[in-house]
């Protein structure tokens, strides 16, 4: 090994005409190792005398990629202890003049007058007298004193050069192990000063090498030719040579030029990737030299990351082993090659060994881990608790291959996970509904009584898990059959992180901590809150009955209302034979479960549809819609809304009516009360004062908002709202093709679906209205006493689709008007701030109609400066925080052309959680934005909504207990603006002033139904992130489960026998409605196509 002795001085002198590549990095990273090794010191000196080629902060740039790759030369630019006035060689001008000035005095060196374009004819004169190029003619070497004063005094620009000899001077160098002679080629007389008076590299780093003491001179291979140039000037200058070793070319695996997409890239973008700087220093170490000899201490085996037969194994190096171990005299002779896969390898062992080497260095990882989830979740308890963070690096850097991955792939650490996100129903595909609640279930029976310290220990936690799995699959008696085991894993980790990958779920457990753990088992079995679309359709014809007709119609205005819902979707039809009810509904978009092959199987002349996204809870198929139930007489019904006193219903149905409910959703409970008071009737038969007498009843026992679609087997559809008429709900019918003389009829959301299907007359059902349509009529009338009418305002700001006109008001036309005010509001605030604006930018689509008469109102230009991926679902009905964020840029890409240099005044329809707010700001300031204002259409959203909309927790909602200028701030913005209250609500009355009202509780705080207190709105914030339910129909005991499964919808009798209905809740399948009749007769109570109407039983 060769040994530099400790007076050693070695330099790294870089040109700043960029970024710090590779071999640059490698030079300076050897000439740090031996320094170390010796006890010398290595200086980094700037070559700045190509003025031509340098780039501005190239200097400052470099300066921090040695920091970052923790190289600290011991003298430089911005060190202390200077051996030299100055490192940066266009500082030291006058060194260099003053040295250059000795060589002339000693007759060593020479002025030369020469113009470019004299020697460029001397060259092409060369040329053709001999066939080839020539070099210069020493003709400044003829000049006589008086020439050289004359011209000097008549300002003519010369040059320097050395006058040098062809004879090689031998020296010996210590990568290539040998004594080497280069000559000088003849009369090539090297150029030392230039006429601006800056130094060549010739003459400027032998200068600096001897003043700076340098003994060792480490460069690449390319100055091999240059070397006896530069020893003919230490000899003229009479100074001691210093020690050479020429490093050897880097190369593509392939053998040719080092390119780019083979490594020669920047350290800066390194870093910018994610590369640890210790394995780039390895990466680096190894390129020419192979490692040295290890031998394993087992004393320092932790030190080394996964010691295994890999042989690139041995390749993992600290600072501290190659300080020990380099060696100049085995760096390799040939090119080194530059292979990205190797360091890639590194990469890995560096970051696991980070954590296994502990002390200060597992300290910095754990610290750098925590610095950036705090950047991404400020403020979060969890992440200012640095043990929290540690547990969670300990368990899962060994996944890893990036330190920035652990954020990456872990919003589930901080954030509640979202369960129906596309990933998460993949993941729980495999495992059905009745088995994802007994699993949950039984792991928060299995779970609640450990301590927070028995949570701590992981190895427990897995095998208390397994030991009732095992449990669970032995026979409990002699001769009984064991339960079939189920997966705990899959269910646990889909309620816990919503995500296959991860840490184990014991370390998954052991992260959150206990009370985290059993929150998210029970929030993944919670309640469902849904802001939905409904639709019912009855066709006139007959014929319809046996064929898929009204079910394809179904299917086409559910995909108009997909708007209202992404989650789920369902339909349900009643047709032949026997007036059967049919059924497919599933988790997904309209498109997605509803195939040839699933309409295939809808018969009939009438059918229900729904479309829904949850707020909180469960996704599973048992929660989508439509919901049905047996008795009496057949009824399904889809619902979009919300009740308040689902507490209340819950305990009539079971302590009075005794009537099983299979679900948490109140949509369950409201077709229980209609069936129940349909049941009190004790008829056969029913009517139509029948219904409306059950829904008047209704109307009474249940509190909310409310739109609902029912359809009675073998009867005909019954539509109603809500007495305050919050959620929406119309119809409309048209000629039948198959009878000039009767009509289909439509019940919908909104009056789209009625124009693309083909009906007109569309009318609003009122508040507090039944309709009820048969093949031959149809009635109306008001059930509820007249309450104050109140529709939900949101459905204009947002929700609505824009060619949709809602309780007599074009939802187009009511969102112009709020732009217009808007415009108003923005003039103001403008002034008010002394702000100026110069484009209106919409944001998301439902704000693009608003958006045009903001700017119109201004007078500034309307541009579209962001695209929109259709493919991605919208942000704000996406469940779960997290998920709507990053769904944000999925979902958006912003045009540099509309935002760079530019005030952008971004107009949205509202702001809730502001999570897509904050990252559609941050979007236009990346591209160049210079300011970036925003002003929402609707007034500050500060209190849940408790009618169907996901807003029921304030704590989500980005105005709650804050100011306009801290919502800016929360959000990132120049300035916020929000629409008033009496603008938004005039924007829309002035289309129907005869509604005197809106429910505009999200904005106001009251709430239009009169009975909703504080209590209850804590109540709901605590359902959402705590309630969780044991299943009426499971029983968990001592970590063995048997399950009972309650008949699916099963509400009574079935012919006098207790039993289960023919259907569980899949994809599809058939409902045959049940009575007390012959089964042979036609399936329902009452037939309005087949019989009359008014038989009393």
């Amino acid at each position: 090994m060769v040994k530099l002795p400790s007076t050693a001085r070695l330099r790294f002198a870089p040109s700043p005409t960029g970024n710090l590549h590779i071999g640059g990095l490698r030079t300076a990273l050897y000439n740090h190792l031996l320094a170390r090794q010796s006890g010398g010191k290595w200086i980094l000196r700037i070559e700045d005398t190509d003025q031509a080629r340098k780039v501005e902060g190239s200097v400052d740039a470099l300066r921090r990629s040695l920091e970052w790759a923790g190289l600290d030369y011991d003298e430089g630019p911005g060190t202390n202890n200077a051996h030299s006035s100055s490192y940066i060689q266009s500082e030291r001008l006058d060194l260099y003049r003053q040295q250059v000035n000795k060589l002339i005095d000693t007759g060593k060196a020479y002025r030369c007058f020469a113009t470019p374009d004299e020697l460029a004819q001397l060259r092409a004169d060369t040329a053709s007298n001999s066939g080839s190029a020539g070099g210069y003619d020493r003709r400044g070497l003829r000049l006589t004193e008086e020439d050289v004063a004359r011209r000097l005094k008549s300002g003519e620009k010369y040059v320097v050069r050395f006058k040098s000899s062809p004879d090689p001077i031998p020296f010996v160098d210590l990568v290539y192990s040998g004594t080497y002679a280069h000559p000088t080629a003849a009369q090539d007389d090297t150029i030392l000063l230039k006429s601006d008076g800056f130094p060549t590299y010739h003459l400027a780093s032998v200068v600096d090498d001897h003043f700076m003491g340098i003994t060792h001179v480490l460069r690449g291979e390319e100055w091999f030719p240059s070397v006896n140039k530069h020893l003919q000037l230490y000899r003229a200058f009479g100074w001691k040579i210093p020690e050479f070793a020429h490093l050897p070319l880097l190369i593509n695996p392939d053998g040719s030029k080092l390119s780019k997409r083979h490594g020669a890239v920047s350290v800066g973008e390194y870093e910018r990737e994610g590369y640890e700087p210790s394995a780039i220093n390895n990466f680096v170490a190894l390129m020419g030299w192979g490692g040295g000899q290890r031998i394993l201490d087992p004393a320092r085996e932790p030190e080394h990351p996964g010691h295994t037969e890999n042989p690139h194994e041995s390749d993992f190096l600290t600072m501290a082993e190659m300080i020990e171990r380099f060696d100049i005299d085995k760096i390799s002779k040939s090119p080194s090659q530059v292979d990205k896969s190797r360091l890639d390898h590194l990469q890995k062992l560096h970051v696991d060994w980070r954590w296994s080497v502990g002390g200060p260095t597992r300290q910095a990882f754990v610290k750098q881990v925590q610095d950036m989830f705090e950047a991404r979740y400020p403020g979060n308890e969890y992440v200012r608790d640095t043990t929290n963070v540690s547990r969670f690096v300990e368990f899962d850097h060994l996944r890893v291959q990036f330190v920035h991955e652990l954020g990456e792939n872990n919003d589930w650490l901080f954030v509640d996970p979202d369960l129906t996100s596309a990933g998460a129903r993949q993941m729980k595909k495999g495992t059905s509904d009745s088995n994802y609640e007994i699993v949950l279930n039984q792991a928060i029976q299995l779970l609640s009584p450990l301590s927070e310290e028995e949570f701590l220990k992981p190895d427990l936690l897995l095998s208390t898990m397994n030991s009732a799995n095992k449990k669970a699959a032995m026979p409990r008696e002699r001769g009984q059959a064991p339960v079939a085991r189920i997966n705990l894993w899959v269910p646990m980790r889909h309620a816990l992180t919503g995500q296959k990958i991860g840490p184990s779920v014991a370390q998954a457990i052991t992260v959150l901590g206990k009370e985290r753990t059993l929150r998210r088992l029970k929030r993944a079995l919670d309640i469902s809150q849904d802001m939905c679309g409904i639709l019912g359709l009855l066709l006139h014809d007959l014929e319809a009955a046996y064929t898929t007709q009204a079910a394809v119609e179904i299917v086409e205005g559910l995909s108009l209302l997909q708007h209202r819902g992404q989650d789920a979707c369902g339909v349900v039809t009643c047709g032949a034979p026997r007036g059967r009810f049919y059924q497919v509904k599933a988790n997904g978009m309209v498109q997605d479960v509803f195939d040839n092959r699933a309409v295939s199987g809808l018969r009939g002349l009438m059918g229900i549809g729904h479309v829904r996204y949850p707020t909180a809870g469960s996704s599973a198929h048992a929660e989508a819609q439509p919901f049905y139930v047996n008795s009496p007489y057949g009824l399904v019904m889809a619902h979009n809304g919300n009740l308040t006193n689902t507490q209340e219903l819950r305990g009539f149905l079971d302590e009075v009516a005794h009537r099983h409910i299979n679900t948490d959703s109140d949509s369950e409970l409201l077709l229980n009360i209609l069936a129940n008071n349909l049941q009190k009737t004790g008829k056969k038969r029913i009517n139509e004062e029948d219904i409306l007498t059950a829904i008047k009843d209704l109307m009474a026992q249940c509190s909310g908002a409310y739109a609902c679609t029912v359809m009675i087997a073998g009867f005909g559809l019954v539509g109603f709202r809500d007495p305050n008429g919050i959620r929406p709900l119309g119809l409309a019918s048209r000629q039948s093709a198959a009878n000039p003389e009767g009509k289909d009829w439509l019940l919908a959301s909104e009056s789209v679906v009625s124009d693309a299907c083909s009906f007109s007359n569309w009318e609003d059902v009122g508040p507090g209205e039944a309709v009820i349509i048969t093949r031959n009529a149809i009635t109306r009338r008001q059930c509820a006493p007249s309450k104050p009418f109140a529709p939900d305002i949101f459905e204009y700001v947002y929700f609505a689709r824009p060619d949709s006109t809602i309780d007599g008001i074009s939802v187009y036309r009511a969102r112009m008007a709020m732009g217009d005010l808007l415009a108003e509001q923005v003039r103001k605030e403008l002034a008010r701030h002394g702000e100026t604006v110069d484009v209106v930018i919409p944001i998301p689509d439902t704000s693009r109609v608003a958006a045009t008469q903001v700017a119109k109102g201004l007078g500034l230009p309307y541009r579209e400066g962001f695209i929109k991926n259709r493919y991605v679902g919208r942000t704000f009905i996406m469940p779960g925080q997290e998920m709507r964020k990053k769904n944000v840029r999925r979902k958006l890409n912003a045009m540099p052309l509309e935002f760079a240099g530019k005030n952008v005044l971004l107009v949205d329809d509202s702001i809730v959680r502001g999570t897509t707010s904050k990252e559609i700001i941050q979007m236009a300031k990346d591209v160049g934005a210079k300011k970036v204002m925003i002003a929402s259409c609707a007034p500050p959203i500060r209190h849940s909504n408790v009618y169907g909309i996901d807003m029921p927790s304030p704590h989500e909602l980005v105005a709650h207990d804050r100011t306009e200028s801290e919502i800016a701030t929360e959000i990132g913005a120049d300035l916020v603006i929000f629409q008033t209250i009496e603008d938004l609500i005039k924007s829309c009355q002035q289309f129907n002033p005869s509604i005197e009202q809106f429910e505009c509780s999200v904005f106001t705080g009251e709430y239009v139904t009169g009975d909703v207190d504080q209590a209850y709105l804590q109540s709901l914030v605590t359902l959402r992130n705590d309630n969780a339910k044991l299943k009426l129909g499971t029983q968990v005991g001592e970590g063995v489960h048997e399950v009972k499964e309650a008949p699916i919808g099963c509400s009574g009798p079935l012919n006098g026998a207790e039993g289960a209905i023919g259907l569980a809740n899949g994809m599809s399948g058939v409902f045959t409605s049940s009575g007390h009749q012959n089964p042979n007769d036609t399936v329902g109570l009452h037939n309005s196509w087949h019989s009359a109407h008014n038989e009393q039983q």
